[in-house]
C-alpha cells in the first residue's frame, strides 16, 4: 500500500483476581504509631531491631472493567512496512479510588523477505511507549492481638502512587509464515 491505511478498534473486558502484596513497615515507625518510640534512642544504646524493616504480605482482591479504543496506521512499500498501533484503556477497579488511564503507542519497521512458494519471514523493530499512573488508597489491619492479648490491633491507612518509570521500550520481533493459512 502506497497510502497510509488506518484501522479503528474498541475493546472491553471484565477482570476478577485477588493476589497478594508484600509491603515492608520499618520499625522504629510501626514502634512510633504504637507509642513504644522511645525503645529506638538516637545513640549508641539504640538495639539494631529499629533498623528492621517487618515484611507482611497484604491479601487483595479486585475486580472491575476495561475499556479501550485505538487505531493502527499501517503503510507500506514493496517488502518494506510501518506501523503505529495506538490505544487508550480506561480500567475501573473495585479497590481504586480512581479511573485508571493507559496510554501505548508503538512505531514498528520491517521487512518481508520472500522465501519458497508462500513461506515468508517478517522482521520489525521499533519503540513502544507506555504511561500508565494510578493511586491505591486502603487500610490495612495489623493483628497485634494475635501476638499478645494486651495489645490491640492497629490499622495502618496507605497510599501508593504507581507509575511506570521507564515509558519507553525498545522492541524487535519477527514470524514465520509457512503459507497464507498457516
Amino acid at each position: 500500500w502506497i497510502l497510509p491505511f488506518m484501522n479503528l478498534y474498541a475493546i472491553a473486558g471484565y477482570v476478577d483476581g485477588d493476589g497478594d502484596v508484600p509491603i515492608g513497615l520499618p520499625v522504629e515507625p510501626l514502634l512510633d504509631t504504637l507509642g513504644f518510640g522511645v525503645l529506638c534512642p538516637d545513640n549508641i544504646l539504640r538495639p539494631d531491631f529499629c533498623d528492621d524493616v517487618v515484611l507482611i504480605d497484604v491479601q487483595t482482591d479486585f475486580s472491575g472493567y476495561n475499556v479501550g479504543v485505538g487505531t493502527v496506521l499501517a503503510m507500506g512499500w514493496k517488502s518494506w512496512y510501518a506501523a503505529f498501533p495506538i490505544t487508550y484503556v480506561w480500567s475501573e477497579m473495585s479497590n481504586l479510588e480512581q479511573t485508571i488511564g493507559t496510554l501505548t503507542v508503538e512505531a514498528l519497521f520491517g521487512h518481508t523477505f520472500e522465501l519458497r512458494g508462500e513461506m515468508k519471514i517478517e522482521a520489525f523493530i521499533g519503540a513502544s511507549y507506555l504511561d500508565a499512573n494510578h493511586e491505591i488508597t486502603d487500610t490495612y489491619s495489623i493483628p497485634l492481638s494475635d501476638l499478645s492479648p494486651i495489645l490491640d490491633d492497629v490499622d495502618i491507612d496507605y497510599k501508593v502512587l504507581q507509575s511506570n518509570t521507564d515509558k519507553w521500550a525498545f522492541v524487535a520481533g519477527g514470524q514465520f509464515q509457512f503459507s497464507k493459512e498457516w
